[in-house]
């Protein structure tokens, strides 16, 4: 009971991203479970991972990607290979690697993360797209752009099917594809795609939403690099 009420103030912390408090919530937690059920426990794992995302969100980066070693060691060796915690753990420990600028790591545990939900869930599963994309993100970063256009429209094409052509995994999607596109000099399909992309989150989360902001910025960007300054304007 007592790690489930620390646990509980870790979330509610993290929730108004207080990530120091999270932390400490999360690491008082996994002590309590470490003490009654062992070191290697795979609720001790799921402690870790809790803890290395609140490191995460704090930007302690080297301390969230310890942790999630950690998270990621304990699932290893207690759970089956092919068992989705652990590919969400690496799935976590792709994006504090990545954030720290540690691409080539990020790269390797994303796609262990994606060979594992690929298995485990099928290829064409909603968390499979979204790996993909985080995939994507750091082909981008290591000037693997080809690599990154086939994964996004892979996933592309797993977010409609598995959620609707209308959801906002779908129009984040289009706008990491639209990017690509600009840095390929191709700024019409870009348009093209931050414009679907618009109506998409204008839809579902209202003309005023901050998110609209990163398809009207690359909308304008689009537009100057197709020399048409008055529409840019507007």
């Amino acid at each position: 009971l007592e790690a489930m009420l620390a646990n509980n103030l870790g979330v509610l912390a993290w929730s108004r991203g207080r990530y120091d408090e999270a932390v400490t919530g999360y690491m008082r937690a996994m002590g309590l479970r470490q003490q009654a059920l062992g070191p290697r426990h795979p609720l001790v794992a799921r402690g870790w991972t809790n803890v290395g995302t609140a490191f995460k969100g704090a930007g302690r980066f080297d301390e969230a990607i310890g942790a999630l070693r950690k998270a990621q060691e304990i699932e290893e060796a207690t759970l089956d290979p092919t068992h989705p915690a652990i590919a969400e753990t690496l799935n976590n420990l792709g994006n504090a690697l990545e954030e720290k600028g540690d691409h080539t790591d990020a790269l390797a545990a994303f796609e262990k993360s994606l060979q594992i939900k690929e298995r485990a869930f099928g290829p064409e599963a909603l968390t499979v797209g979204i790996t993909l994309t985080n995939l994507a993100t750091v082909l981008l970063s290591l000037d693997r752009a080809d690599a990154a256009r086939v994964a996004l429209e892979r996933s592309l094409t797993i977010k409609e099917q598995a959620s609707g052509p209308q959801s906002i995994t779908v129009a984040v999607t289009l706008t990491n594809l639209a990017a690509l596109e600009r840095s390929a000099n191709r700024p019409e399909r870009s348009l093209e795609l931050d414009k679907r992309a618009l109506l998409i989150r204008e839809r579902l989360l209202g003309p005023t939403h901050r998110d609209l902001a990163f398809n009207l910025t690359g909308m304008g960007d689009a537009l100057i690099a197709s020399k048409r300054w008055a529409e840019a304007v507007v």
